[in-house]
Parts: structure tokens; C-alpha cells; sequence
């Protein structure tokens, strides 16, 4: 289940964990150690390296930001206003009077690598291989609004625009450039058919390329010697391993077999603090962990009842145990590190007084004296799901089923492998399911909250309110940001009200690195986004250890 990627979002996140190894410690640049090989442990290995043939898998999206060049670099900061960029392919943009028009002037040392040049052809290629029904690029209607884009010559790209809104700039640079040289070749009613084509034409733009790739293991990056600063990276070779268990990281982290851990279980924290040679580092997290319930589903149709199950649930027990106090209790689809978060909301408290009131309104009522609740023939039961391998989320299940027990709600939980628990939430064949979403950084809640979302999207809830639905647009066309702040304040307030899901938390990124490592830098918009830049400090006896 999932993404989260240094652009955009509004990817699905699922359980990602990081790990890295070395063999010795590089040089910041061009010694010895810079030619030895990192190793980084993935939960699992990619199923393809074709950007527009992904589903938005975390550990996908992380190896084609190191592997691809986008037109612009999207900053880390959420909190202080709305997102600002930097050049990357494109050394400069701007827009024409009425905005309709963007056109990015492109810099002209970038290399593929293969030696061709990257050019305005590969840019309007990639836009008509992401927006062509025969690809099905999973996130097509980022460029819904895009009516055209044209290679003004070699350097020069302009996107035509059918509406003016907020998310332009993003909407341009979401998705990474492809090399139209190569893969124009196959037509893109085969993409799909053929995905292996495109790992033995495997051309790439950023600072590392492929050197080794089956379909099914984890690939081998190599320094790509025509990326366009010859400064980075700094660790020329770094080899992806599967290592699926977490406890078995854990131990090879203490071992010093491994030397980054990205996800480090709160639990874990003290244990890693008291192991010499290591540190903690942590950062913010674009994630907000849910629990969507399906309002086509008999119980969860009456906002009454889904705040009775806010009040059921205590979530602050769950940050305190399951999360050992290292999260947030959700309390806004817009997190709290957002400039554009409300902080006037505060999360229902946990109430089963209330939650018992607010049920019975509903007439719910144990009539049988079987200790659950019905109303008109029909038990207040139904099945949790969530995916397999996030052991975090399946704890919170369990602590949600007692606290519902107790308001008696039979909630029945199961844990589904990744694929078939997004197939289940993305078809609405479900009652409800622990989840976590990474929040579109434009402030796009269309893809999670819209009425237009609820078929194949992110609206797993099936939630509709036309007040939502307008207010949502309104965002996403105006470029004022308090104008912004007001009608995000807005959904926030009614969705507090009608509660479609029920937010649980905000969770704290927590790093486990070696404290000879420098420059690791994780952030709210990518884990591997700096990797390039780390190095070492000062090695002893030439070795890392």
C-alpha cells in the first residue's frame, strides 16, 4: 500500500522501512571509500521502474526520485506558507499574463545517462505518456487541467493550461521526466503488456543509474557520470537488499550490520539511544493514520453515529501505548505542521458515556441482550481491515475492537495483503479499514474528499457534501493563500462535524543512523531525498566500524 514522494502526494502510505549498510566509509568526494558499495534494506522489493507504470509504491517513488530528474524541487517546508520550488531540470519558469501558460527554460548540461542530451521533446513525451488512456497512469488527473505542452525548441517547454488555479507549478512538475529517445520506441499500448522492455532500456537522469535490476529483486545503483553536478553523489555504488522483518533490522542495526534504519518503531527509541555508535533523528512526517468508514455501509450513513465512534475510541491511549507517546493525535485532514492547519479543531475526546448517548439516539440499542447493539434486525457489526506488515496499525486495531467492545460494537478486525486491502478501500467492498494517506503539499483535498473521488481514487469513505465539493475547488483556483487558509479552515470545521473518517494520529518520523554518517536528512516530502549528499565524517583505521 503506498507512497509517499518528495512532489505532491496525495500518495497512499503504506508500511516503508529504510535500512542501510556500508562496506567503509566514503570520502565526501572522489577518494577510495567513495567507489565502496552502501546497502540500503527495503520491506520489499520494487515490482518496476517505470514511473508511469507505478501504482505509487513508497520505495518506488524514493528509487526514481534518485534515479530521474523532475523539472523543479519541491521544498521540505510545509509550515510557513504554501510550497515554494527550486530549479532542478529547469533552470528557470514563469507564467504568461493570464496565467495560462507556463514555460520552463530548461538546463542544457543535463545529460542522460547515455550521453544524449535531455531536451523540451522529453518533457512534452512524458506528459503524453502520463496522460494517455492506454498507460493508466495511476495519477493521470494531476494533469487534468494541462490542455497541451510544446517543445518550444531544444531548451524551451510551455504548458498550456484549460483553468487557472493554485496547483499549476505542481500540477507541471508532478512525475518524473522519461527519455523519449529510448522509450518512444514501444508504443504506449504496450507499456503495460511489456514492462521487462523497459528494464533492459533503462536510461536515467539523476545521480545514480541502474547497474543491476531483476523484476522481483531489489536493483543496484551506480554513480551516473553524466548527471549534471559532478559533486554527487558522494557514495558512487549503493545496493537495495529486501530485508522484510523489522526485528530482524533492528538487530542487525545494533549489530552494526546495518547503519540507517528510516522508520524507527517509537518503542525502539530508548534501545537505539544506549547503543553506542548510533543516534536517533527525527523529523516530521506528511501522514495522517485513519479509519475510513464506509458510509454506503448501513452503520457508518449518520454523522450522529460516526461521532459516537470518535468518542468511543481513545486515541490518546493509542499514542501513549502503541506509539510509546511518539505521535500526534490527529485532528485535521491538513496536519498540524501545515501553515494552513487549523489549530481552533481539537480531536473528539474519548467519551463512552457519550458515545452510548449518541447511539442510542440513533436507535442503536442492545434489545436482545446479547451485548451488541442493533437496530431494525441488524447487528452493529462489521469488519476492520488493514494491511499486512504494518504492525503498528494492526496494535491500533486491536485497541480500537476493545474500545468499541465496550460500547458494544462488534468490530472484527483483519489484516489484508497490501494490494487486495487498496483494491478492497479503492472499489468501497469494505466496512472499514485503519489506512494512512501523505497529504497532497498543494493543499489538494480533491483526491481524498471530493464526490468526483469517490470511483477508483482516494475517497475510500465514499464521502460526498457539495459544501465540501465547492469549497474544495475554491482552493484549488485561488493563488491567495489566506484566502486559501480561510476555506481549508472551512472543510476542516464541517468535516470535524461529519466525521467520514476517524483520524487517529500524526506520526513522528524517527531515524536510527550511525553517528558516523553525515548530511542523512529526512523530511516531511522524501526519506531518500538527500541520500546523494551523505558522507561520512573523519573514519577510523580507513573502516566505518
Amino acid at each position: 500500500m503506498g507512497s509517499t514522494f518528495r512532489g505532491r502526494g496525495p500518495w497512499l502510505v503504506a508500511a516503508l522501512s529504510l535500512s542501510l549498510a556500508l562496506a567503509c566509509a566514503p570520502d565526501p568526494r572522489g577518494g577510495p571509500s567513495a567507489q565502496r558499495p552502501l546497502s540500503i534494506g527495503i520491506s520489499s522489493a520494487p515490482s518496476m521502474l517505470n514511473d508511469v507504470l507505478s501504482d505509487g509504491e513508497t520505495i518506488e517513488r524514493e528509487i526514481f526520485e534518485l534515479l530521474y530528474l523532475s523539472l523543479v524541487e519541491p521544498s521540505a517546508d510545509l509550515s510557513s506558507g504554501p510550497q515554494t520550488y527550486a530549479p532542478e531540470l529547469a533552470e528557470s519558469w514563469s507564467f504568461s499574463d493570464d496565467r495560462r501558460e507556463l514555460t520552463f527554460a530548461l538546463r542544457r548540461d543535463a545529460l542522460w545517462s547515455d550521453g544524449q542530451p535531455i531536451t523540451a521533446a522529453d518533457v512534452r513525451f512524458t506528459w503524453q505518456a502520463q496522460t494517455s488512456p492506454e498507460t493508466s497512469w495511476a495519477f493521470a488527473e494531476l494533469k487534468r487541467h494541462i490542455a497541451d505542452v510544446v517543445a518550444v525548441d531544444d531548451w524551451t517547454v510551455r504548458f498550456h493550461f484549460d483553468e487557472v488555479s493554485a496547483t499549476q507549478l505542481a500540477d507541471a512538475n508532478e512525475g518524473v521526466i522519461l527519455p523519449s529517445h529510448v522509450w518512444e520506441e514501444l508504443p504506449f499500448a504496450r507499456w503495460r503488456q511489456e514492462p521487462a522492455w523497459f528494464t533492459e532500456r533503462m536510461v536515467t537522469s539523476g545521480p545514480y543509474r541502474i547497474s543491476r535490476w531483476e523484476p522481483g529483486e531489489a536493483p543496484e545503483l551506480m554513480r551516473n557520470e553524466h548527471y549534471f553536478d559532478p559533486s554527487l553523489p558522494r557514495i558512487d555504488r549503493v545496493e537495495l537488499v529486501v530485508v522484510e522483518d523489522e526485528g530482524t533490522q533492528l538487530r542487525m542495526l545494533e549489530a552494526r550490520d546495518l547503519h540507517f534504519v528510516s522508520q524507527l518503531r517509537p518503542r525502539n527509541v530508548a534501545q537505539v539511544e544506549s547503543s553506542p555508535g548510533l543516534r536517533v533523528i527525527g523529523y516530521p512526517r506528511r501522514q495522517i493514520n485513519f479509519v475510513a468508514w464506509n458510509t454506503t455501509r448501513p452503520w457508518f450513513r449518520s454523522a450522529r453515529v460516526r461521532r459516537a465512534l470518535a468518542h468511543a475510541v481513545d486515541r490518546q491511549a493509542i499514542v501513549d501505548t502503541v506509539l510509546s507517546g511518539q505521535a500526534l493525535v490527529a485532528s485535521s485532514v491538513v496536519p498540524s505542521s501545515f501553515w494552513a492547519h487549523d489549530p481552533a479543531i481539537e480531536p473528539w475526546p474519548a467519551d463512552p458515556d457519550e458515545a452510548g448517548r449518541l447511539l442510542s439516539e440513533e436507535g442503536w440499542l442492545d434489545r436482545d441482550g446479547d451485548s451488541w447493539l442493533d437496530r431494525d434486525g441488524l447487528t452493529f457489526r462489521f469488519e476492520l481491515i488493514t494491511n499486512a506488515g504494518a504492525e503498528v496499525r494492526w496494535e491500533a486495531l486491536q485497541v480500537i475492537q476493545e474500545n468499541l467492545r465496550r460500547v458494544g460494537i462488534d468490530a472484527r478486525i483483519r489484516r489484508l495483503e497490501s494490494g487486495a486491502a487498496v483494491s478492497a478501500m479503492q472499489s468501497h467492498d469494505f466496512d472499514a479499514a485503519l489506512t494512512a494517506l501523505s497529504p497532497d503539499t498543494t493543499l489538494d483535498l480533491s483526491f481524498t474528499l471530493h464526490s468526483d473521488a469517490i470511483e477508483g481514487q482516494y475517497n475510500f469513505s465514499a464521502y460526498s457534501n457539495p459544501a465540501v465539493d465547492a469549497l474544495i475547488e475554491a482552493i484549488n483556483t485561488s493563488d491567495d493563500p489566506v484566502q486559501m487558509a480561510e476555506l481549508a479552515r472551512r472543510v476542516q470545521q464541517i468535516l470535524h462535524r461529519d466525521q467520514p473518517m476517524l483520524l487517529l494520529w500524526e506520526p513522528l518520523g524517527l531515524a536510527a543512523a550511525s553517528v558516523d554518517l553525515d548530511n542523512v536528512a529526512p523530511d516531511a516530502v522524501s526519506v531518500l531525498g538527500s541520500l546523494p549528499r551523505w558522507s561520512w565524517r573523519s573514519p577510523s583505521n580507513g573502516l566505518s566500524e
